[in-house]
């Protein structure tokens, strides 16, 4: 592996030029580790100078499949909001409840400058509790409207991926197949808004 990584950064640069060639830079990210060192594996810490983003993934609607009686479907949804307060900040909806974690997490472990992108989160439209092409769309659509005023422990915009484009038909678990914005034959399922307010 040491041997290897001299080629690490021209690989990223070739990829950059290749995206910039194909105009593709402003939507496509090359990117690598966020670690400073890589053995031993115990004395590794976050390197104090990177800007690479923490990937996570989440979902709520297993918080109300799982427990309805306590969550319920409209606060899953991000419809109405539910407040609670932990030591410091106050929190209206699930997402920025299931983000935050995360900042904080990076904060004690030194690496505060760390950027958190949700990578994939979605509702499926069939196959759970609550399941319906309208719950998904107001899923879906709601972190898209938010995702400009950022969290309570850190303002600005974030990054998120909705999952997913297609149903995949050939899973085996029907929630796990019905995540899609568009059918296997590229019909829309449901209408997608991409808009939102910045933070101010």
């Amino acid at each position: 592996m040491d041997g290897d990584a001299q080629y690490v950064l021209p690989a990223m640069r070739n990829l950059h030029h290749a995206l910039e060639s194909a105009g593709l830079d402003d939507r496509l990210t090359v990117d690598t580790g966020v670690l400073g060192s890589t053995f031993l594996p115990s004395n590794d810490a976050f390197s104090a100078d990177t800007s690479s983003p923490f990937l996570v993934s989440f979902y709520t609607y297993p918080l109300h499949s799982g427990n309805n009686s306590m969550v319920s479907l409209s606060y899953a949804l991000m419809n109405h909001p539910a407040v609670w307060i932990d030591d410091t900040f106050a929190y209206t909806y699930p997402f920025n409840s299931l983000v935050d974690p995360f900042y904080a997490a990076l904060k004690r472990e030194g690496a505060p400058q760390v950027p958190v992108v949700v990578a994939e989160t979605g509702w499926p439209s069939q196959g759970v509790a609550g399941p319906s092409t309208e719950n998904t769309q107001t899923y879906n659509q709601n972190p898209i409207r938010r995702i400009g005023k950022g969290t309570p422990a850190r303002s600005g915009e974030i990054e998120v991926y909705i999952y997913g484009m297609f149903h995949e038909d050939q899973k085996s678990h029907e929630s796990k197949a019905k995540f899609g914005l568009f059918s296997p034959d590229m019909q829309s399922v449901y209408p997608l808004g991409f808009s939102w307010k910045h933070s101010t």
